[in-house]
């Protein structure tokens, strides 16, 4: 090895720890095929609620159904046991969101927590996430987070209650419920 080679290790060398925080890249070709298998993975579980591999109640598990499935993004969420460990997944998105993308929302009760991207047009997103223990469609459009619809089509999907319970502790006059409202950020996982 040169000296140039190993004074450049030497420098590196203390940043190895910090390898596994940001998410690998993968090339155009794989990550196209990967976001692909994702989408096709998250139509199916929008499919009736009679579908077979439609993962429980639990956030986590349905982001991980959605990686885990395809070899190029299994164990991108390996160290995530609670939605927590998801806020924090990954890097943060700088532009418009791609499908593969976690959006995550306010943390408040009774409300849908993380959703995948399963397509991206511009700046309208649709992804699945787990509301009320079942997998939904959630429709977010950025340009507009606080209309709900515009003529018949759906532009923000309501993701909380309308009129939360008192026990939620909310006040009905201070409560966003759509998921352009509710959106807080976009984290990238390849």
């Amino acid at each position: 090895m040169s000296a140039r080679a190993l004074a450049l290790l030497a420098l590196l060398a203390p940043l190895a720890p910090l390898a596994g925080c940001a998410p690998s890249l993968l090339g155009a070709g794989a990550r196209a095929a990967a976001a692909e298998g994702l989408a096709r993975r998250g139509e199916a579980l929008l499919a009736p609620a009679d579908a077979p591999g439609a993962p429980g109640g639990d956030p986590v598990g349905l982001a991980r159904a959605l990686y885990d499935a395809d070899p190029a993004l299994a164990h991108r969420l390996r160290g995530a046991l609670r939605v927590e460990d998801l806020r924090g997944a990954g890097v943060r998105r700088g532009g418009r969101p791609q499908v593969g993308d976690l959006l995550v929302f306010r943390p408040l009760p009774e409300t849908l927590e993380v959703a995948v991207v399963i397509a991206a047009r511009g700046a309208r997103l649709r992804a699945v996430g787990l509301l009320r223990g079942a997998p939904r469609e959630v429709v977010v459009d950025l340009d507009a987070p606080a209309v709900r619809r515009d003529g018949a089509e759906v532009r923000n999907t309501y993701i909380r209650k309308a009129h939360p319970s008192p026990a939620a502790g909310a006040d009905a006059a201070e409560c966003p419920c759509l998921a352009g409202e509710l959106l807080v950020d976009v984290r990238a996982l390849f």
